[in-house]
């Protein structure tokens, strides 16, 4: 029986839906490329920014964009996965299994 519920609740575990299992962040990059963009991680926080030189029949202009996200402290910005497609950069940040659970904090006098 023990073995059977165990058995079960690893197949739950398994099948988790991906959505389950990380949650996704989305930032608008429409008209930039790829190559014009940087994602950096400092203190907990990500700065997405870009800057592409754009030519046009009346001469030519910079155009740039910045973004800044704050992470979850637990979160370990190597297990990121970033995506640039049809104009947004799509972040996919692991849950943490902590994450969702009740804490009790301290309180500091």
């Amino acid at each position: 029986m023990i073995n059977d519920l165990q058995k079960l609740n690893l197949e739950e575990k398994n099948n988790r839906s991906e959505k389950e299992r990380r949650f996704k962040i989305v930032l608008p990059t429409e008209g930039f490329e790829r190559k014009n963009l940087k994602i950096r991680h400092n203190n907990g926080e990500l700065f997405l920014e870009g800057k592409q030189q754009v030519n046009c029949d009346y001469g030519s202009y910079a155009k740039t964009i910045s973004h800044r996200v704050a992470l979850p402290d637990n979160v370990d910005p190597k297990t990121l996965k970033i995506i640039h497609r049809h104009g947004f950069i799509k972040i996919f940040v692991p849950k943490n299994k902590n994450q969702n659970k009740d804490q009790e904090l301290p309180i500091d006098e």
